[in-house]
Order: C-alpha cells, then sequence, then structure tokens
C-alpha cells in the first residue's frame, strides 16, 4: 500500500510552473480591477422624479405669435421636433425666418439651418423684415437704395446685428448633428432647419428613405439635446393639388415626419384684407395656417385657421392683432 506521501500529486515542473504563472497574469486579473456590473438598462419612478426635467417639465419657448402659441400650449417645447409644411411659395420659409428673429429678440440663441438658399440671403431677408423694406432693395444692392431705405436698413441693422442668430448652410446630415451640437454646448436653445428635403443622408437614395433617416434623427437629437427643433417640410404636389384644404396626410415622401413630430403646422392659403381701404393694395395679406397634429394642445379647424399678417415684399409676417388702419403700403 501507499504511503501519504505518495498520494500526493506530484510537483509542478518548472516550465509547467512557468507556464500557469503565465496564463494566470493574462486570464486571471487582480480583483481590483475587474469591471463594475452594468448598470440596469431602466429607471425607477422614484429615480426619474429626482431628475431636474421632472421638477422643471419642458417650458416652451414661445414663437411670439400668440394665437399659435395659445395653440401649442404655450410654444415650441424642449425635446420635441415641430414641422411647419405648405405648398410651394406659401411663405413657410418665410414665416420659419420670422420665427428665428423673434425669438432671437427674447434673447434665446436660435441655430438657422439655411439649406435651401445661401445663408447671405437668409440674412438679406431677416433684415428686410426687420427694415420693413423690400426684400428686392437688398437682393439688388443695399449701396443703390434711396435714402429713405438706406436709413431704415441701417436704423435696423444696429439691433440685428447684435441679435443671437447662428446661421450655417450644413447640409450632410452627419453636419447638422455636429453644428447643433456646437449650438447647445455654446448655450443655444432653439433649432430652425429650413428645409428638410434638402438634408443630405449618405446611403440613402430616394426621398421617402431620406425623410425618414433625417426626421428620425432629428427626433433623437432634440431629445438628446434637450431643445425644440422647427424643420420646414413641403407637401406633395399631386396630393394637395385640388384640394381644399392640406392635412398631415400631404407631407411629402414620409409618413415618418408626422410621426416623429409633436405638432404639424400648415400653410393652407392666404387671403385678402376686406373693405375699401385695402382696394387694390398689395399691401398685406392674410396667412392661414393650421395645426394638423398637436400633442400638446388641440388641432384647428379647417375653416378658422390662425391668420398672420404678411407682408410679401418685405419678408415680414407680424400677428393679426395689429390695426390695419394705420399702416401705409
Amino acid at each position: 500500500m501507499r504511503d501519504r506521501e505518495s498520494l500526493d500529486p506530484p510537483p509542478f515542473t518548472q516550465q509547467q510552473a512557468s507556464r500557469r504563472s503565465a496564463w494566470a497574469t493574462v486570464a486571471a486579473p487582480p480583483t481590483d480591477t475587474l469591471p463594475a456590473p452594468p448598470a440596469p438598462s431602466w429607471a425607477t419612478p422614484a429615480e426619474l422624479a429626482i431628475a431636474t426635467t421632472y421638477r422643471r417639465g419642458l417650458p416652451p419657448v414661445p414663437t411670439t405669435y400668440g394665437d399659435l402659441d395659445r395653440v401649442l400650449g404655450g410654444g415650441l417645447r424642449p425635446e420635441c421636433v415641430y414641422v411647419l409644411a405648405g405648398r410651394t411659395g406659401s411663405a413657410k420659409s418665410t414665416l420659419a425666418a420670422n420665427i428665428v428673429r423673434r425669438v432671437a429678440l427674447d434673447g434665446l440663441p436660435v441655430l438657422y439651418l439655411k439649406l435651401e438658399e445661401s445663408t447671405t440671403e437668409a440674412l438679406w431677408r431677416l433684415h428686410a423684415a426687420a427694415a420693413q423694406v423690400d426684400f428686392r432693395v437688398l437682393l439688388d444692392g443695399a449701396e443703390r437704395a434711396d435714402d429713405e431705405d438706406r436709413r431704415k436698413l441701417a436704423d435696423s441693422w444696429d439691433l440685428l446685428r447684435d441679435l443671437p442668430i447662428r446661421l450655417s448652410g450644413a447640409r450632410r446630415l452627419g453636419e447638422v448633428e455636429r453644428v447643433c451640437r456646437e449650438h447647445v454646448a455654446a448655450g443655444g436653445g432653439l433649432v430652425v432647419l429650413d428645409q428638410l428635403s434638402q438634408v443630405q443622408v449618405p446611403g440613402a437614395d430616394v426621398g421617402y428613405e431620406r425623410a425618414t433617416v433625417a426626421s428620425n434623427t432629428l427626433r433623437v437629437l432634440a431629445r438628446e439635446l434637450h431643445v425644440p427643433i422647427l424643420a420646414v417640410s413641403q407637401v406633395n404636389r399631386p396630393a394637395a393639388k385640388g384640394k381644399e384644404h392640406l392635412s398631415c396626410h400631404d407631407l411629402r415622401d414620409s409618413g415618418e415626419i408626422e410621426n416623429d413630430a409633436a405638432a404639424v403646422m400648415l400653410i393652407d392659403g392666404v387671403r385678402k384684407p376686406e373693405g375699401p381701404h385695402y382696394a387694390g393694395a398689395e399691401l398685406v395679406l392674410y396667412l392661414q395656417l393650421l395645426v394638423g397634429k398637436n400633442r400638446y394642445g388641440p388641432t384647428t379647424d379647417p375653416e378658422r385657421p390662425i391668420e398672420l399678417l404678411w407682408w410679401p415684399r418685405q419678408c415680414r409676417i407680424e400677428g393679426a392683432a395689429l390695426d390695419l388702419e394705420g399702416l401705409e403700403s
């Protein structure tokens, strides 16, 4: 019978001991460097309730158009995408530019992504609206303007140049994301993108794909950056042709645009002011606006639209509460 000593395992050879030591170094890190267990992929009500957002809510950014803000529930809320759509030539870009100017006048930095035209032309439109002069004056060259228009342009420029408006012509979706992040990191608030169909999405070859990817990305970006994003969109020409009123179903290229939006605003038409004071005048029109989807408030009756005053030649839109009788052509 073997004695106890003979039952013990044979000692490691020097080669075996060396191999075991090397394997321990690679496969078994010290216990104080082990990764922490992953955090759970959920949050409890108690954890959510202590967050700043839960206590403060999502206070809206007013567009400063009173009737529109009342329907929207106060304005454009952070973490949400809003869509402004209309037929070609319906002043949707003009309304977006006026929202940029008016929000900036309230002191909130606004990023204006102008994809449809140059940033210089976008500034001319902002300047014309602020100065209440014909856009063609700036398009033809302000140096050629008459004395009255030059005075108006100079007076308005003193205010416009200091407004917290940041203009960018970024077109590729990745560039749009980067500029938005830079804007928010620099204390920015509202983002206005004009327009959605001009965003370039690598790998998306058809309009439906581009619109879907761009819309989904903006929704995620708005939530991540905690800002509202207003995106200008077109409506389908065949679908909207001959219709009495526009609806969300007319949005161009993708139903995802409506799905991703907290509210969809549709420029449905225009009407001329009534009465002998305006006979034959091209001074101002009423711009008629519908809210076809609204997550935080009511939609509008197509027969009772929100009306805003539109000066087409000045690229200017104001609330309809102004006293028209005192206006000059």
